[in-house]
């Protein structure tokens, strides 16, 4: 099975959204809203407090941003189904994406504390020789290797939501069901693609965030809604 062009998931993302503006931008703009709110306490607050009060604020905000913007997100990913033609019910499906969510944050703050934790060790190893020039590289290679994982996590489950929404799995096997497989070309360069729109709209205009938001989301939806399968595997049966 492959999938259609990416081209045609863009295209497909950007209709979807103009035939219900209110049922995807609402929920997208309350994302934005929970993002900014959170930015703004941590940056009022933050360098007020002592370290133990400065980590419980970051696990409040970050616990807080991800029990709130689940259900918007699941909103957004029902919005587009039902465009699509598939009416769902997003808010019972909110705890299994709420799963998938915690799952995909466990994975990725493993993986990058086992890449960081040692990465910082060898810096400051390197630093206390007087070598700064070298540790700053070693922690920016270190850095470099830690983002790149963690969005490589994300390009591995990115079909688990729509699993979760759309076919209305549970967690578990949404997760299982939702592994992009031999789609690891498309996928990751459509999250790049909506990254990219989204950075555009906040650079040059912050209402331009609020549209460019669900683009990455209705694209990797429309995308995995649309499978074309292979002429050959289909003549022959497989």
């Amino acid at each position: 099975m492959r999938r259609e062009p990416l081209r045609k998931s863009l295209i497909g993302a950007w209709k979807i959204q103009k035939q219900d503006p209110v049922g995807i931008l609402l929920p997208a703009g309350g994302i934005l809203f929970l993002q900014i709110a959170a930015s703004v306490v941590f940056r009022g607050w933050y360098a007020e407090m002592q370290w133990s009060y400065q980590v419980l604020l970051l696990l409040s905000l970050y616990l807080g941003q991800f029990l709130l913007m689940t259900p918007l997100r699941a909103a957004i990913i029902g919005a587009g189904s039902a465009v699509m033609g598939k009416e769902v019910l997003s808010s019972l499906q909110t705890p299994a994406l709420l799963f998938v969510h915690f799952v995909i944050a466990v994975f990725q703050t493993v993986l990058v504390a086992i890449i960081i934790t040692p990465t910082l060790l060898l810096t400051g190893l390197i630093a206390s020789q007087g070598w700064f020039a070298t540790s700053t590289i070693v922690l920016a290679l270190g850095t470099l290797a830690a983002t790149a994982v963690a969005f490589f996590v994300r390009v591995f489950f990115a079909y688990a939501p729509f699993e979760a929404i759309v076919n209305g799995r549970d967690g578990g096997r949404a997760l299982y069901y939702g592994f992009v497989g031999k789609d690891l070309i498309g996928v990751p360069l459509l999250m790049l693609t909506g990254d990219f729109l989204l950075a555009i709209g906040v650079l040059f205009c912050a209402v331009g965030a609020l549209p460019a938001y669900a683009i990455g989301d209705l694209a990797l939806l429309h995308r995995w809604s649309n499978p074309i399968i292979d002429e050959d595997n289909d003549e022959s049966g497989q």
